[in-house]
């Protein structure tokens, strides 16, 4: 349903702003934020279709962040790092209430250093780390999937043509709704030092494709949109 089909972003078109694709809600875009010490021409836009990201200088801003927010979600990225080091892909989280006391909120997913693909949360002991069994050494198409307390990470292989993925059970009540989203590595939450330790080197990936569907999507449909992909792999 197309509802649900809220962001994506091929970086197809050059500027500061991306735009979403046909099919995807027009309402939302893409704000490129880079470092002062880094020129535009670094972050490579359009001329390659893929969107440069450095941990710490650059990220994107999807706006706006109202409606983006559901019980079920599903992010894809078709990504790759060029080089060792932890990543963030995407972050969301922030500080805020529940049961009245001072917890974070919102999600972050990424690689670790060993290319494992993580997701992290905080509750009120602390932050709560789930990590892939699998390995991406190498381009990939990568996708993470809430629904209520389920979550699964995984990844297409292209040269299979099958889904590999694994299952965890999340408390979700820490998750609820965040007040902005971001790819990248989004630098007004600086003062999460978990967050700052995954990111203690610069590192250096690209992003060709990026989704965002605010309901949990089954494999079939995992395979169909990365049956449009291929041709970016």
């Amino acid at each position: 349903n197309e509802d649900y089909w809220k962001v994506n972003f091929d970086f197809k078109n050059n500027g500061l702003t991306i735009a979403n694709t046909s099919g995807a809600d027009p309402l939302y875009s893409g704000i490129v934020t880079i470092s002062p010490n880094l020129s535009f021409s670094s972050v490579v836009l359009g001329t390659y279709d893929y969107f440069n990201v450095n941990t710490r200088h650059t990220f994107i801003n999807i706006s706006p962040s109202t409606g983006l927010w559901s019980d079920e979600f599903t992010l894809m990225f078709l990504a790759q790092k060029y080089k060792t080091g932890a990543a963030i892909l995407f972050n969301c989280l922030e500080t805020g209430d529940y049961n009245a006391e001072n917890v974070y909120k919102g999600y972050s997913i990424g690689y670790n250093d060993c290319g494992n693909i993580f997701f992290q949360y905080y509750n009120i002991d602390g932050p709560q780390v789930f990590t892939s069994s699998f390995k991406i050494n190498s381009g990939h198409s990568i996708f993470c999937i809430k629904s209520n307390d389920n979550l699964t990470l995984g990844y297409y292989d292209f040269l299979k043509q099958n889904v590999i993925s694994d299952s965890f059970n999340i408390n979700s009540d820490y998750l609820f709704e965040p007040s902005e989203y971001y790819l990248g590595y989004n630098t007004g939450n600086s003062n999460l030092n978990s967050i700052k330790d995954l990111i203690s080197q610069d590192t250096n990936y690209r992003i060709d494709e990026f989704v965002y569907f605010n309901r949990a999507l089954y494999s079939q449909d995992i395979q169909l949109i990365n049956s449009g992909w291929i041709a970016d792999f």
